[in-house]
């Protein structure tokens, strides 16, 4: 029985010791757009998407591209955002710290405010389903 206990400690040593994880940082320097980031999802094509206090930003792996108003022309993506949901129809909902909600379509890089426009559960059926 001791030498079996010795061999499953040992086993376990061993897993234990062979996973390495790579964790890298990364902040206003590497191009987020704010060291704050409430919320991160990954969509399904496999860019991390991250919710800052200054707006949206997406990691491809190598390099951060920002969505916010200083950047795009048309709608603005939001600031302050404290939740994003990435669907399956291309889009990004994102919920702000005010409790406005945007839909960001990742093919046309725009957000749309849909809180004036919410009659609720048609807007939102369209988009979820």
């Amino acid at each position: 029985m001791k030498y079996l206990l010795t061999l499953f400690l040992s086993l376990l040593s061993c897993l234990l010791v062979a996973q390495n994880v790579i964790v890298e940082h990364y902040s206003k320097n590497q191009g987020l757009l704010n060291n704050m980031v409430s919320m991160t999802e990954k969509d399904s094509d496999g860019f991390m998407w991250f919710a800052t206090w200054y707006g949206l930003c997406r990691f491809d792996g190598e390099k951060v591209l920002t969505y916010n108003h200083y950047q795009l022309d048309h709608d603005v993506p939001p600031r302050k955002i404290q939740y994003i949901i990435d669907d399956a129809k291309g889009f990004i909902w994102i919920k702000t710290i005010d409790h406005k909600l945007y839909l960001f379509d990742k093919n046309l890089k725009s957000a749309s405010n849909l809180n004036g426009n919410l009659n609720c559960s048609k807007e939102l059926e369209h988009y979820a389903s």
